[in-house]
């Protein structure tokens, strides 16, 4: 089966009711742990629009794990937190937990930016499992091939992009920033959403770079008083007061903090060399790009009413391959079998047992 990008139009649908009803974080070995150990606060400086951040100064860097690990964190926490997430209606026994669809957030910013994006290609799977879909997004060949290849410059980049939270963030809302401590790139704090989209309800999961709070946050920050904030690092002359100078690159900002209600983004205006001499704020409402958002809604909302009718056979039965080429501007179905030694297959036994043992004590 081939999807038509160009023809995949929905309604304009808002996300709503979101919500924050989960957090976890992941240790410096890639690792899942329940609670806000990797949670950090945003410290603006005094003078923002005069710093000196040498974002080469990374000599105790530990970089990133390549640790394949699909959706297991968002499971995890499904399994852990199932007595909030079950169906209250007894009778319903073909759905057992609320959302509609389970992802990460970053599979919604692919799927919002995909009416736009003329390069980058994307899979991502579909399994059903008792009424909710569960997509995952995996590498294209082609991503493959660029990150083997990527160039030294590129992958300072990188190194500067998590050098430059080390300078905004700190481990508490009274402490400052410590730069000489080792920056392990594998750590992060996630928070878990559950929010309507259209007549759905979505549940995923987004590392949050930091919050903006004057009281520490000792257990969640369910429920709590806080503005969460994503973190930029970008070249000087491609900033303006509306975001990014580039329309896609604003529209790619855009969708990646829409999902989880993100306002403000904070720029450090870098040059070639790696020194960010300027902090600027940002804020996504000020992008001025409503008709291109309208466009990237409707194509989500139709995506998922195509996934909806298209995935109706359970994840023991088939597994759903959508694979998006940019060049044609098409999206390729394919039904595979369920294949445990598949690269593509990420419903595992260990979570389809434990949520079976978990609605089996909870009837």
């Amino acid at each position: 089966m081939i999807l038509n990008v160009n023809n995949i139009r929905g309604p304009v649908d808002h996300i709503s009711d979101l919500e924050i009803i989960g957090d976890y974080s992941i240790n410096g070995e890639r690792e899942y742990y329940s609670g806000i150990k990797q949670l950090k606060y945003y410290k603006k400086p005094l003078n923002s629009r005069n710093v000196n951040f040498n974002l080469n100064l990374n000599e105790n860097t530990i970089h990133k794990i390549n640790k394949d690990v699909k959706l297991n964190y968002v499971l995890t926490w499904i399994l852990e937190n199932f007595d909030s997430l079950k169906v209250q209606d007894s009778k319903n026994i073909t759905q057992w937990i609320q959302p509609q669809f389970v992802t990460y957030r970053g599979t919604l910013k692919n799927l919002l930016v995909t009416p736009y994006e003329r390069y980058e290609g994307w899979i991502i799977c579909a399994s059903k499992f008792k009424g909710t879909i569960y997509l995952c997004c995996f590498d294209t060949e082609e991503k493959k091939q660029r990150e083997l290849f990527r160039t030294n410059y590129e992958r300072l980049c990188s190194d500067w992009g998590y050098k430059f939270e080390q300078y905004m963030l700190a481990d508490t809302p009274d402490n400052e920033p410590n730069t000489s401590e080792c920056l392990n790139q594998n750590e992060e704090f996630c928070s878990v959403f559950k929010s309507k989209f259209g007549q759905d309800t979505l549940l995923y999961s987004a590392e949050l770079d930091g919050i903006c709070s004057e009281q520490i946050i000792k257990d969640t920050i369910v429920g709590k008083k806080c503005e969460l904030v994503e973190l930029k690092t970008i070249r000087h002359h491609l900033t303006s007061k509306n975001g990014p100078r580039n329309n896609f690159k604003k529209l790619l900002w855009w969708a990646q903090c829409y999902p989880a209600g993100i306002e403000r983004i904070v720029c450090g205006c870098k040059d070639t060399k790696g020194f960010v001499t300027e902090i600027k704020e940002m804020m996504t409402s000020t992008f001025r790009m409503k008709g291109e958002q309208d466009r990237c809604k409707s194509f989500c909302s139709g995506f998922l009413k195509e996934v909806k009718t298209i995935v109706h056979e359970d994840y023991d039965k088939c597994l759903y391959k959508f694979t998006y080429n940019p060049r044609k501007r098409i999206i390729t179905v394919d039904k595979m079998k369920p294949d445990n030694e598949s690269e593509y297959m990420f419903l595992y036994s260990w979570y389809i047992d434990n949520m079976k043992t978990k609605y089996e004590n909870k009837k």
